[in-house]
């Protein structure tokens, strides 16, 4: 074991690696039996194991652990020991869900407005998103509307404008000024 196998799982050095026993009693409860079942796989059809699991929260905080494990064989095909690596994943499984949480919230404010929310590729002047309400004021759905070009989608006063507006508020932002 590594000296960050034994931080993540709060073992003392001094106890040494621990059996395989032992090892699977680190694994959360719900976790085990995926974990204890790759391990029969890799040592049975020699396959590489890769995935994810929670440590137990009775030796500690709970984790969640990136592992990747396989045999390592001798020159007749039988397997003399396993090879491996864990990883403790559990900040960016975190940033993951919080990032996940915002885009939900985003796409239910988004999908739920009666405002035209539209986002666009400027380099293609193409749009990429346009939320659903376009259709009670355009008389066109979402995904008919994001079909259509920027030219289509407004008034030549209000093509005017967005063409002089979008470049102004692109420069600004990159500028670090924050606009209304």
């Amino acid at each position: 074991w590594s000296k960050e196998m034994y931080n993540i799982f709060k073992r003392n050095p001094a106890k040494g690696v621990p059996s395989l026993k032992e090892f699977f009693e680190y694994i959360h409860p719900d976790d085990r039996n995926k974990v204890m079942e790759a391990h029969e796989r890799v040592a049975k059809f020699g396959e590489e194991y890769t995935g994810e699991y929670r440590t137990n929260p009775e030796h500690g905080e709970m984790r969640i652990i990136s592992l990747q494990f396989f045999p390592e064989k001798d020159k007749s095909g039988k397997i003399t020991k396993f090879i491996g690596t864990s990883r403790d994943i559990t900040e960016r499984k975190k940033a993951e869900e919080k990032l996940l949480r915002s885009e939900k919230q985003y796409r239910l404010i988004a999908e739920n407005t009666s405002d035209i929310i539209w986002i666009m590729d400027l380099n293609l002047y193409k749009y990429t998103y346009m939320s659903p309400s376009v259709i009670r004021l355009r008389g066109f759905t979402a995904k008919q509307a994001i079909n259509q070009s920027f030219g289509d989608s407004g008034s030549s006063a209000s093509l005017e404008y967005l063409n002089r507006v979008i470049p102004e508020r692109i420069k600004e932002f990159k500028a670090g000024e924050k606009k209304v």
